[in-house]
C-alpha cells in the first residue's frame, strides 16, 4: 500500500468516525478498510497498473520454471594465471574473439553515503597494471556516489561462454592530461554531447538538449571544443578478482583472487 492509499485511508477514518459517533474504534477500522479494499479492487481492475496483477496471476509474471543448462567446460586452479590481471586479459581477449557483443561492457555497482546501492552499465576503455578506465560525467548518480564512496565493483557477463569476472576496489579520478586525451580520440559528436549533457540531471524534454549541442556547435569549432571539467575518468584499482565459470546442474567453478598483506594474491575456490 503507497502513501496514497494510506492518505486515502486516514480521510476515510475521519469521516467515518464524524458520521458514526461513539462507534468503536474496531468497528470504524472495519468499515474503513472495507471501503478502502473496495476502491483498491476497482483501480486494480480499472487502470492500467491492473496488467501488471493480470499478468501474476496469468503466470506472465512467473519465471521459475525457465532454465536453461550451462555447459562451459571446467575451470581449474591449475588453469588460472598467477596474475589475476593477466586472467582477465585472457578471458577478455576470448569474449573479443569470439564475437560476443559489447565485451567491453561492464555493470558498474556504487553506493553514495547512505549507503545505497545503485548500478549501471559502463564501457571498460583500458587496463593495465594500475586497474580499469572508464569515462563519465563526475556529477552524473555515479560520479556522486563515488564522491562520498570511492569504492566499486564491476561486473563481465560473457553469455555465450558462460563466464562473469568481478572485481572490486578502491577508485580514484584520472589525471587531467588522460581524461584530455581520450576526450579528443572520440568522434566530434559524442565531443559535443557530453559537453552539453549533465548527466542524471532532469531536463524538461530532448529539444533542451538538442538545443544545447547546437549552441554548443555555433560557439566552438570542431577542433576548439575543450573537455568539460566535469567529465573525465575514473580508475578502479582491483583488491579482489572473481571468476566465474558455469557448469551442467549449478555445479560451477568459482575461484577468488584476493589481495595479501605482502602485496602478493591469495587464491582460493569458492563453492558455486
Amino acid at each position: 500500500m503507497d502513501m496514497r492509499h494510506y492518505s486515502h485511508m486516514a480521510t476515510l477514518w475521519r469521516l467515518q468516525r464524524k458520521r458514526l459517533g461513539s462507534t468503536s474504534h474496531s468497528d470504524i477500522g472495519s468499515c474503513v478498510k472495507a471501503r478502502v479494499d473496495s476502491a483498491l479492487a476497482l483501480n486494480r481492475s480499472c487502470s492500467r497498473d491492473g496488467l501488471r496483477h493480470t499478468a501474476l496471476m496469468d503466470g506472465r509474471g512467473d519465471h521459475r520454471s525457465r532454465r536453461r543448462e550451462y555447459d562451459g567446460a571446467g575451470l581449474r586452479r591449475a588453469d588460472l594465471a598467477a596474475d589475476p590481471l593477466a586472467q582477465f586479459s585472457e578471458w577478455l581477449e576470448a569474449a573479443i574473439a569470439d564475437g560476443i557483443a559489447d565485451p567491453i561492457a561492464m555493470a558498474l555497482a556504487t553506493a553514495g553515503a547512505d549507503q545505497t546501492p545503485s548500478v549501471r552499465i559502463v564501457l571498460l576503455k583500458h587496463f593495465d597494471a594500475q586497474g580499469l578506465c572508464w569515462y563519465t560525467d563526475y556529477r552524473s548518480a555515479k560520479g556522486t556516489e563515488l564522491a562520498e564512496n570511492p569504492f566499486a565493483s564491476v561486473l563481465f557477463h560473457w553469455r555465450e561462454q558462460d563466464r562473469q569476472v568481478r572485481i572490486s576496489g578502491p577508485v580514484r579520478r584520472l589525471p587531467a592530461a588522460e581524461s584530455d586525451a581520450y576526450f579528443e580520440s572520440r568522434p566530434l559528436d559524442s565531443r559535443y554531447a557530453s559537453a552539453a549533457s549533465v548527466q542524471s540531471a532532469t531536463i524538461a524534454d530532448r529539444q533542451v538538449l538538442e538545443q544545447a549541442v547546437w549552441a554548443l556547435r555555433q560557439a566552438h569549432a570542431p577542433d576548439a571544443l575543450p573537455r568539460p571539467p566535469e567529465w573525465g575518468g575514473y580508475r578502479l584499482r582491483p583488491v579482489e578478482y572473481e571468476f566465474w565459470q558455469g557448469r551442467p546442474s549449478r555445479l560451477h567453478d568459482r575461484f577468488r583472487y584476493r589481495i595479501s598483506d605482502a602485496g602478493g594474491w591469495d587464491l582460493v575456490r569458492l563453492q558455486p
